[in-house]
């Protein structure tokens, strides 16, 4: 009888929990199948070797753990990160899918009665089968797997989603090690004993120092990963800052430039009499200090800043620069370097917009706003209308209204992660007069 459940139980089981680990990761059955049934019949027969020798349960779990990531290790030669994902999510959906079926007929057979009934818990094995089975021909079909997740995360490789992906692989693990260790506790055979509560460890307590281990890790990760992420925000900030302070002290040089030749010019019309040029020059002269005086009352230094080393540009494109300042708020609580991010992008989209559509007398104007506790920030260009049907897709990454561009599509997706970060929200409006952002943060 143990022999008929090995070869009609155990080993079908163990094979389909090798192959479903295989598919997630991207392989094709038939790529795959002889290190399968190679793979199911080793872990099915150590399996049913320490049930026959009553193994400890803690002991048990840690050893099937163990196992199964060393034959993705080894048989599919893998990374020991992408042994470790196919394990977790196999076993996670195994226990699941067991939990789920045992729960539905424990109403109507107790637990004792399918451990040591081998056709009965054949069939139980059978039905919580099924849904893997019903994985692993969608998988195939639809050509899914973990695989590109981990090709996106090559491409576009960095600290943070190598911290993250640390930090939820750790927290799966360790769910998986409380679950599987506490339903192995509660079908445990007790033999006249009265059964074991969840969470009652006995024998040497392997998976408990697992658990605390994992704990362990996952806190220092995490708190590594917060100082990287604060170290990162610093650096983001220093460089916005840094770019935005050399663009500024470049406008200035320019301007300093500009005021000279401005002095000697008047007082050549002066020495000259030619005092109907003369004012003519002052009036130029008065709208030029004017505009400056604008970006100096908004009181916030990195915005301020980036508005004015855009001067050049926007004079070179002949597109004027309207600032409404309705509150001397500075926003303290939204970092500088997101602020700037903001508006800079939708700036820099605006003026692609309104150069690219040759509009006549062009314009930007912000509106620098508060209400109800708010920041509103409002950016207007009367650029080209944009089409009702892209308004949604506008912050989606990768998504572009420019024609020919392959890097395009990235700017408004930074400015959706970066108003989302303060939990507030983007509004857009576009006619043929105008286009507005309207960017909403709770202060």
């Amino acid at each position: 009888m143990a022999f008929i459940n090995y070869l009609f139980v155990t080993i079908p089981e163990s094979m389909i929990v090798v192959l479903w680990g295989a598919i997630l990761i991207g392989y094709r059955f038939h790529e795959v199948k002889t290190k399968i049934l190679l793979g199911g019949i080793l872990l099915a027969t150590l399996s049913d070797v320490m049930w026959l020798f009553d193994f400890l349960p803690d002991l048990r779990v840690l050893i099937t753990y163990s196992l199964s990531i060393l034959l993705y290790k080894f048989l599919l030669k893998e990374s020991w990160l992408r042994s470790i994902v196919m394990f977790l999510g196999t076993f996670l959906s195994l226990i699941i899918s067991e939990i789920i079926v045992v729960l539905m007929v424990s109403p109507f057979v107790n637990i004792e009665t399918i451990v040591n009934t081998p056709y009965l818990k054949a069939l139980i094995t059978y039905l919580y089968l099924i849904p893997i089975i019903v994985g692993i021909i969608l998988f195939q079909k639809k050509n899914w797997s973990f695989n590109t997740i981990f090709k996106r995360k090559k491409n576009n490789a960095n600290r943070s989603n190598i911290y993250w992906m640390f930090i939820i692989v750790s927290a799966i693990g360790q769910i998986l090690l409380i679950v599987y260790l506490n339903y192995a506790f509660y079908i445990e055979k007790t033999s006249g004993a009265e059964r074991r509560i969840l969470f009652e460890i006995s024998g040497i307590p392997l998976i408990s120092l697992l658990l605390l281990i994992f704990d362990v890790v996952l806190i220092y990760h995490i708190i590594k990963y917060k100082n990287y992420q604060h170290n990162l925000e610093l650096n983001q900030f220093e460089d916005s800052y840094q770019e935005n302070m050399q663009g500024l002290i470049h406008t200035l040089k320019s301007e300093r430039h500009d005021y000279i030749n401005d002095i000697q010019v008047l007082y050549g019309m002066s020495q000259e009499k030619m005092y109907d040029h003369l004012q003519e020059y002052l009036q130029h002269l008065v709208v030029n200090i004017t505009k400056v005086n604008r970006v100096i009352s908004l009181k916030n230094i990195p915005v301020s800043a980036f508005l004015h080393s855009k001067f050049n540009e926007l004079e070179s494109n002949n597109i004027e620069l309207k600032i409404q300042v309705n509150t001397q708020d500075t926003f303290s609580s939204i970092k500088g370097y997101d602020i700037v991010k903001i508006i800079s992008n939708i700036v820099d989209n605006a003026i692609r917009a309104i150069t690219e559509a040759k509009i006549e007398k062009p314009y930007i104007e912000l509106q620098w706003d508060k209400q109800d506790n708010k920041a509103i920030i409002t950016i207007i260009n009367n650029g080209p209308k944009i089409d009702k049907n892209k308004l949604d897709l506008l912050f989606q990454e990768g998504f572009s209204t420019k024609k020919k561009n392959t890097n395009s599509g990235y700017g408004l997706a930074i400015v959706k992660k970066s108003v989302d970060k303060y939990h507030g929200k983007i509004k857009v409006s576009s006619s043929k007069e105008k286009t507005s952002f309207t960017i909403i943060i709770p202060l």
